[in-house]
């Protein structure tokens, strides 16, 4: 028997009934994308000065200073997209946590829960994340970040109007968003008023 399987009289953190999840409020989805973004890119930003670095010093060292300015010099532009795609791969692995959900629901008390109501499996969470990375990186690649940032914001936005508060994504990848943070909607006790 190990700690996470308990004794048999509680049960096992994955296996918590449906009735304690219940819907983010729509607070608690935004923040949590806000969040999940925020750290996806910074990781990003990180893992592209790191990865650019190297890059620009191989481009300068390869770059023949007897060619002229028609001549191509350094390294294949094709480098910088296999970059661009390792960077975007460093991003998914940090945007799912490797698999175990999203930083911002982790940090905001959510879970993501398959439709049975016990937790997301870590292919699924990947998963998740991935529609979301490659899509992002389709159109990089393609040359219309900014096409890219509208489309993922499409495909979140109908998570603010549901009201089990699921995007396309959750929706495609079957994963149904869940908080366990406290409500905040309750009485105080008649003494704990002055």
């Amino acid at each position: 028997m190990t700690l996470w399987e308990g004794d048999g009289t509680a049960p096992a953190p994955d296996d918590r009934p449906r009735s304690v999840a219940q819907p983010p409020s729509r607070r608690e989805l935004v923040l949590s994308a806000l969040l999940t973004l925020v750290v996806s890119a910074g990781v990003g930003l990180i893992a592209t000065i790191l990865l650019g670095a190297v890059l620009v010093f191989f481009d300068i060292a390869n770059t023949d200073p007897t060619a002229d300015y028609q001549t191509q010099t350094g390294l294949p532009p094709i480098v910088f997209q296999v970059a661009l795609v390792a960077i975007l791969l460093i991003v998914w692995l940090v945007a799912c946590r490797l698999g175990h959900g999203t930083p911002g629901d982790a940090i905001m008390s959510m879970l993501a829960l398959d439709p049975e109501g016990h937790r997301a499996d870590r292919r699924t969470n990947l998963g998740r994340a991935a529609l979301y990375v490659v899509v992002f990186g389709v159109l990089s690649l393609l040359g219309r970040p900014g096409l890219a940032a509208v489309v993922l914001i499409l495909l979140w936005a109908p998570a603010l109007v549901r009201r089990d508060r699921r995007s396309l994504v959750d929706l495609v990848v079957g994963v149904v968003p869940s908080s366990t943070a406290a409500r905040r909607d309750a009485q105080p006790h008649p003494w704990a008023r002055g």
